[in-house]
């Protein structure tokens, strides 16, 4: 009997990919193409040595269980606790995969089935990079969307910065109730401005990493949020200082209230 090692190789290949795409949604991971490739060849490799070698049924069945746990180790970042049931997911759904596939290759043939493990997986594949691609392109429309134009007035000086719409931030200053915009305080310095000592504001924080914290607070004169039509005004605007970086890619240097957009 003849032996393909290239189809052996390419039948598990789609075969594992699929199978771990679909343990993936079952135990809730993020999916990461990359590494289901990566996987998925390391399964198309080991079936088509195991079937060069053909060991016996027993040692083959331990080969098929270590490559199985290789497989999902490269594949998601599980628990300690998560093996078991991603391991017995994964074999529970290739064998009714397999069954699946068995039973339409009785009435297409060997080649037909051939060719149905090359459409399923070709279809899979470019299913997953579309499906990814547009996700990438939404999560970078929203987050262009929440960048916004600023402009800071300050003792006759013009600030132009960008601003990021936080959503989930809830920052007042606690004696006036006044909503908060945190302003980088690299703003001020780069427009050789000094800010005063006296008429300050004290407003308690918390961020990532820090149980709390204080920010200066003042009053700048006037603000514009927005651009061309939507360019809103507003005035007695409540500065935090943060000394540091707001975006460690620079992508804006302000942190706006969601009251500046109501």
């Amino acid at each position: 009997m003849e032996i393909y090692l290239d189809l052996v190789f390419l039948e598990n290949f789609l075969m594992d990919f699929i199978l771990l795409l679909m343990v993936g949604k079952m135990i809730h991971k993020t999916i990461c193409p990359p590494r289901l490739l990566a996987a998925a060849f390391l399964g198309g490799i080991s079936a088509a040595v195991l079937c060069l070698l053909h060991p016996q049924f027993v040692l083959l069945q331990v080969c098929n269980l270590i490559a199985g746990l290789c497989m999902l180790l490269l594949s998601y970042p599980l628990k300690r606790l998560e093996y078991l049931p991603a391991l017995l997911f994964l074999y529970g759904s290739a064998f009714v995969l397999e069954g699946m596939l068995r039973f339409l290759g009785r009435f297409i043939g060997s080649r037909g089935q051939h060719r149905l493990y090359f459409l399923l997986g070709t279809g899979l594949f470019g299913w997953l990079f579309f499906h990814s691609l547009w996700k990438q392109i939404q999560r970078q429309k929203q987050k262009e969307e929440l960048l916004l134009p600023v402009t800071i007035l300050w003792e006759g000086k013009q600030i132009d910065c960008t601003g990021l719409l936080d959503t989930g931030n809830a920052l007042r200053e606690p004696t006036t109730g006044k909503p908060v915009m945190i302003v980088e305080q690299t703003l001020f310095t780069e427009h050789e401005i000094s800010l005063p000592n006296d008429r300050c504001f004290l407003i308690p924080f918390r961020s990532i990493g820090r149980s709390n914290g204080m920010l200066r607070g003042i009053l700048a004169e006037e603000c514009w949020i927005g651009q061309a039509e939507q360019k809103k005004r507003y005035r007695k605007v409540m500065l935090g200082i943060y000394h540091g970086k707001l975006s460690h890619k620079a992508e804006y240097q302000v942190i706006l209230h969601p009251a500046f957009w109501e």
